[in-house]
């Protein structure tokens, strides 16, 4: 018999948690829209080097919300 094994993290929420949550899920949106723009136009997958060129690149107000390491 197998047994779920479920792991459970209580986190408690600051102000800069949730902001640095907020500009994360910004940075992620922006890729991923830059990844499907790209492939329903040129039908090719973006490798994680180039995305980041052109996110920094072009979209530098996202990529500027979060600190050096998370970026």
């Amino acid at each position: 018999m197998i047994v779920p094994r479920v792991e459970r993290h209580i986190v408690n929420m600051n102000q800069q948690l949730i902001d640095l949550s907020y500009v994360s899920k910004n940075l992620y949106n922006c890729a991923t829209f830059i990844m499907r723009q790209n492939f329903r136009k040129n039908h090719k997958i973006i490798n994680y080097s180039l995305m980041d060129k052109i996110i920094k690149r072009d979209y530098t107000e996202v990529y500027k919300g979060l600190p050096a390491q998370s970026s």
